[in-house]
């Protein structure tokens, strides 16, 4: 080295120009990882369009009658996988299979035609792989799917600012850096927000968390650059703000010292405020090339000027929650999925730094050591500036994933927001606890963290108790209680059907239990109902289901269907009058005349629920009528106030009664008062 460039260096250490450390939006220098399916400011859909590789759909003829037999004995002669049958819009079947097996299907004497199977998707709001792998869309206080968004929550990023946008709730914007904008120059820290809080509203992406509130905290420019002062700034900020704010996230990163930078975090999680940061894309130990927290390497540099601390940070700080990146082609557990640029599906990101080594009083436990917790962060798509979308990766993803699980265990009501640093290390503990180990990631397959120290995916399912380890699919096991093997039933009566289906991986099949006959094809469906209509004859009763891996299981019962037994016709019956009866009652104001009516058939039986009108003349003129039915005894009375002497006379009419028919007689019906 010239001594001339010593005494240049030299002058800068005077001026205090290399005691300012840099700080760069953690997207591994002055770059953001692309995923190969855009660049910046474009709007992405990740969702495949088009033909499905492999599958299709075979529609038989209308002779066919048994769909499901007919497709079942298929993919048994062909070999194929068989997905789903079709029984009422169409007959036919979907199935995985060689395009040479579809075209020899094309020829099948019961098919009408073949075609490859198409995407489906809903014209609006996708499911990002990061919130599918990590299962926020079966979190209940996320609700994702209901488009309710009110995860009671504020998040602050601190980062690039966030930019006004229709899929976030954005509540208020402050800015530490030169620029004059208090919006998003860059994108990165509209992405970030994105992933914790896009908004379950029909449009874009959804976030693990949507629509927590954002805090945009502008600390670095439009290229991503920037300086821990003014992150410092921003801290200060939240931690002013810390009676709203529960969560920050920060997915930046430098490398070197800062004692104000770490007490400044210290200072705001004693607040309650939880931070999450992202690990930093350089594919090291965050505690730097000698593993250990707040220490330099030996170089003649740093003898000469000192401050020389090779550590990441602020991911190397125990205080906060740092955070690795998974990489996920598929949004599902178990390393099925396509590789990504930056390593095989469910695997550590090939960029994501890592830790070989944790301080004595880390105030977690966990099995990444410095590492709190992996969570996606690879083609990860999002909002952008603009109002825009795009597709980016880094540990600058992963995080904001976590910073969204922290607001969904805050909003539940059994847990609430830390009010201090411990409250803050029990929500991060719980988190950790919580976690889908890396021996579920691959069902045990290498996951390739580097260090052997294996931290755990973030896990927001209901119950914060990771999946398990997948298990070889099984067929469902089916039962049927009703009817009896071997039971005889008369022809119209009902009978019922009652059976049971379960699956070892994915619990009770028996609502979508499929019935069918032997003679009149499918009956029923689900685990219990009842039918009058089978035919004479005997039937061979099968209930069967079929699983979402294409297995099936069944159970069969023969029962028997006698004719009805004659029944001998009705005898004639007729309807008459057996007696009209008289009485009075005297009150010193009145009188009163009650007629009683009797009906019988010709068996002699009384007949209630029969109807008929009667008139009641005195002395030849008509001075009441009324109509009435008869009771359980076949009589019916009627009234009459007020009767005064004289001849009287009743006549009955109008007498029916369901089945029988009035022969019109009636007794003697003159009576003297």
């Amino acid at each position: 080295m010239s001594r001339w460039l010593k005494g240049v260096l030299l002058s800068a250490a005077i001026l205090g120009l290399l005691a300012t450390s840099s700080v760069l939006a953690q997207d591994n220098g002055w770059r953001h990882f692309r995923s190969g399916t855009a660049e910046f400011g474009q709007t992405v859909d990740l969702r495949p369009v088009g033909r499905v590789p492999g599958q299709y759909i075979v529609v038989f003829r209308d002779g066919v009658r048994d769909s499901r037999a007919t497709a079942r004995n298929m993919s048994r002669r062909e070999r194929f996988s068989l997905r789903r049958t079709f029984s009422h819009a169409l007959k036919g079947f979907s199935g995985r299979m060689s395009a040479r097996t579809a075209d020899r299907l094309r020829f099948d004497p019961d098919v009408a035609f073949v075609e490859q199977d198409v995407y489906a998707h809903t014209a609006a709001q996708a499911l990002s792989t990061g919130v599918d792998r990590i299962d926020a869309d079966l979190n209940s206080i996320a609700a994702i799917g209901t488009m309710v968004s009110n995860v009671d929550v504020d998040v602050a990023i601190i980062d690039t600012g966030v930019s006004p946008h229709s899929d976030l709730n954005l509540v208020g914007q402050v800015n530490f850096t030169n620029e004059g904008s208090l919006s998003d120059l860059n994108g990165h820290g509209t992405h970030v927000a994105g992933i914790v809080a896009a908004i379950d509203n029909g449009i874009g992406v959804v976030g693990v968390a949507p629509g927590a509130r954002i805090h945009s905290v502008k600390v670095l420019d439009s290229n991503g650059s920037g300086f821990f002062s003014d992150v410092i700034e921003g801290i200060d900020w939240v931690t002013a703000n810390a009676l709203e704010i529960e969560v920050a996230n920060m997915s930046l990163s430098g490398v070197g010292y800062s004692a104000a930078l770490r007490q400044a975090i210290q200072n705001s999680v004693a607040a309650g405020v939880v931070y999450v940061v992202a690990a930093a894309n350089s594919s090291q130990d965050v505690y730097g090339a000698n593993g250990k927290l707040e220490t330099s390497q030996p170089s003649r540099w740093c003898r000469w000027y000192g401050n020389c601390a090779d550590d990441y940070i602020p991911a190397s700080y125990p205080e906060v929650a740092t955070i690795s990146a998974l990489a996920d082609s598929d949004g599902q557990e178990g390393g099925g999925g396509g590789n990504t640029s930056y390593g095989a599906d469910d695997t550590l990101a090939s960029f994501s730094n890592y830790s070989g080594n944790v301080v004595g009083n880390n105030p977690v436990l966990s099995p990444g050591l410095a590492i709190d917790l992996a969570a996606p962060g690879v083609n990860i798509a999002s909002t952008w500036k603009g109002n825009g979308y795009n597709t980016i990766s880094g540990t600058s993803m992963a995080s904001p994933h976590v910073a969204g699980a922290v607001a969904l265990y805050i909003a539940d009501p059994a847990n609430g927001r830390a009010n201090d640093a411990a409250g803050v290390y029990a929500i991060r503990q719980a988190l950790i606890d919580a976690a889908q180990p890396q021996s579920a990631w691959r069902g045990g397959a290498p996951t390739n963290d580097p260090d052997g120290n294996a931290e755990g995916l973030v896990y927001v399912a209901d119950g914060g108790v990771a999946p398990p380890e997948p298990e070889p699919n099984t067929a469902p096991e089916v039962s049927i209680t009703s009817p009896g093997g071997g039971a005889s039933f008369v022809a119209g009566d009902p009978i019922s059907f009652e059976g049971s289906a379960d699956d070892a991986q994915e619990g009770s099949l028996t609502a979508i239990l499929d019935w069918t006959s032997s003679l009149d094809g499918p009956i029923g469906g689900g685990g219990s109902f009842s039918d009058a209509t089978l035919r004479e004859g005997q039937h061979i009763i099968m209930a069967e289901v079929m699983d979402s891996g294409g297995l099936s299981g069944d159970a069969t019962v023969s029962i028997t269907i006698e004719p009805p037994p004659a029944v001998a016709p009705p005898s004639e019956q007729s309807l008459s009058v057996e007696s009209i009866g008289y009485r009075t009652t005297a009150r010193w104001w009145r009188t009163d005349l009650y007629v009683t009516v009797a009906l019988m058939d010709d068996g002699g039986g009384a007949v209630s629920d029969a109807s008929l009108s009667i008139e009641v003349s005195r002395d030849g003129g008509l001075i009441a009528s009324g109509t009435g039915t008869t009771g359980d005894g076949g009589t019916v009375t009627f009234r009459l106030r007020r009767a005064r002497s004289g001849l009287y006379t009743t006549e009955v009419t109008d007498v029916s009664a369901d089945g029988l028919a009035w022969d019109g007689a009636t007794p003697p019906n003159d009576f003297d008062m």
